[in-house]
């Protein structure tokens, strides 16, 4: 069974306009029954790339919605995907979560519309790994911790703190393992690596009977809405000109890896040319120096023989021939010491 690949912006987003399977992905991936959930109008940001021969215009979906949790607290989350490993997207990151904190939320309870600000969760879905070390699925925790008593503090939250902080899930969606077997796994399991079309990464394939029979009612809602996609002519257009973009991304993130690569060769080449002449040049100031004491001490061993054969009261011409000294040296000799 051929069907989208849900990694990409406009398919995730088609994913998640059916409630339930928004509900029960959020619910499963945070670990926290949520009795109702409500999208919140869904923001864009457009940014235009400055490549080297192109300016690729980018239009990124992020995910926001109102969950109402089991013990009728409300929250808001945020959905970042990332297809691309363009590493100048943590800007967009970092601006667009500031830009969440600052906005208020709105709901109703009990018939009444209720404007505030909510705590946050954000949650990360990165198709490229940004780390060997980190588990595929890693939980950023906001425990309370008593400083003072060097405790874990086991009350309730406050809402003050929960408002200044955020729980924050990143899923590497390359380090997905294929042998797992929990909820988590089998869910995320559709947006692994391993699932992709060969030829075109914008389909997934998938063994329909292995999947329907894990008898996961989840699994198989997705699946159903990503087959459902697939007849969508309109989001195959918008996905084909994503992964155009995301390809032209790609290859301009190869082509400056090796650029920086051929300039690090070329630099660490004149830094070893560099280290190299100033060995030369130590070695022959080093050769230099050890001939200057040689001739110095071979000079000084000629001026005590010539002063031993002065006294002796040998001619200068005698001293010449046997020190190598020269006649004014000689009688610079006597001057000084006799």
């Amino acid at each position: 069974m051929r069907l989208l690949n849900p990694i990409y912006d406009s398919v995730f987003k088609y994913l998640m306009e059916d409630l339930e399977i928004a509900k029960g992905l959020i619910s499963t991936i945070i670990g926290a029954e949520i009795t109702e959930l409500y999208p919140a109008p869904q923001e864009s940001t457009s940014i235009t790339l400055m490549l080297k021969h192109n300016q690729l215009p980018l239009h990124r979906m992020d995910y926001v919605a109102i969950i109402k949790l089991a013990e009728n607290k409300f929250e808001k989350v945020v959905i970042e995907v990332q297809k691309s490993s363009l590493i100048p997207e943590i800007h967009r990151f970092r601006n667009y979560l500031a830009e969440k904190y600052a906005k208020t939320s709105t709901y109703k309870l009990e018939n009444e519309q209720i404007v505030e600000h909510l705590p946050i969760k954000t949650i990360y879905f990165l198709d490229k790994k940004i780390s060997d070390a980190l588990p595929a699925v890693l939980h950023r925790k906001g425990d309370y911790y008593d400083v003072l008593y060097q405790k874990i503090y086991e009350g309730e939250k406050n809402k003050y703190v929960e408002l200044l902080a955020h729980d924050t899930w990143f899923i590497q969606i390359e380090k997905l393992p294929p042998d797992l077997k929990n909820d988590l796994s089998i869910i995320l399991s559709v947006f692994a690596p391993w699932m992709r079309d060969e030829k075109e990464e914008i389909y997934i394939n998938v063994d329909e009977k292995q999947m329907l029979d894990k008898k996961h009612a989840l699994l198989h809602r997705i699946l159903r809405r990503l087959e459902n996609a697939t007849y969508d002519k309109n989001l195959l257009l918008t996905l084909k000109t994503e992964s155009q973009i995301e390809d032209e991304i790609e290859k301009y993130i190869k082509q400056a890896e090796l650029e920086r690569r051929q300039k690090e060769e070329e630099r660490r080449q004149k830094e070893e040319e560099r280290r190299q002449k100033e060995l030369a040049l130590a070695k022959e100031k080093e050769e230099r120096r050890q001939k200057e004491e040689a001739l110095a001490k071979e000079k000084e061993k000629s001026f005590k023989l010539a002063f031993k054969m002065i006294k002796l009261g040998d001619s200068v011409e005698e001293i010449m021939e046997e020190t190598g000294l020269t006649r004014e040296e000689i009688e610079a000799i006597k001057k000084k010491y006799l």
